[in-house]
């Protein structure tokens, strides 16, 4: 498996709020894991 690169990446505010929402009631330990 090729090491990870590191990228900064534009969502919409839903996108984000949705991010955040599954960070905060447990459902992944950070905005990257949900993007993963």
């Amino acid at each position: 498996m090729e090491p990870a690169e590191k990228l900064s990446i534009t969502v919409t505010p839903a996108m984000a709020r949705m991010i955040r929402e599954k960070v905060e009631d447990g459902s992944f330990g950070s905005a990257s894991e949900v993007i993963r």
